[in-house]
């Protein structure tokens, strides 16, 4: 899509993105100062691909211990399934106002309780 298309803003990540680079004094200029040294000039980059560069950041700071369960928590609260990508979009989930973070639909919760309890439906 073309930079200045109309699209669905993800106004979670958008929200999220905002909040970590303001939450510690220096991050903006820092991130910018790198990606200016490697060669990117950020604000010239179309809007959706500042976002996935400063997500990109983002995960770099995860922590190593838990990161499988650090990044499925950031996607989630990020609603990162609603970014638009190149590949075809999976049918977006209905989330319940309720659900935590990390529920992805019934089917996913199936599947991972199958799988967390050793069955193995191929045989």
């Amino acid at each position: 899509m073309a930079d200045g298309a109309v699209r669905d803003d993800p106004y979670a990540a958008i929200a999220g993105i905002v909040t970590w680079l303001l939450g510690q004094p220096g991050r903006w200029q820092q991130l910018d100062g790198d990606l200016l040294h490697a060669g990117v000039d950020i604000e010239s980059l179309p809007f959706h691909r500042g976002l996935n560069l400063l997500y990109a950041e983002m995960v770099r700071y995860l922590p190593r211990e838990d990161y499988e369960q650090e990044r499925a928590r950031l996607d989630g609260i990020l609603e990162i399934e609603s970014w638009s990508q190149l590949l075809p979009r999976p049918r977006p989930v209905q989330r319940p106002v309720d659900a935590p973070w990390w529920w992805r639909g019934d089917e996913d919760a199936s599947a991972s309780f199958i799988e967390s309890m050793g069955i193995n439906l191929d045989d």
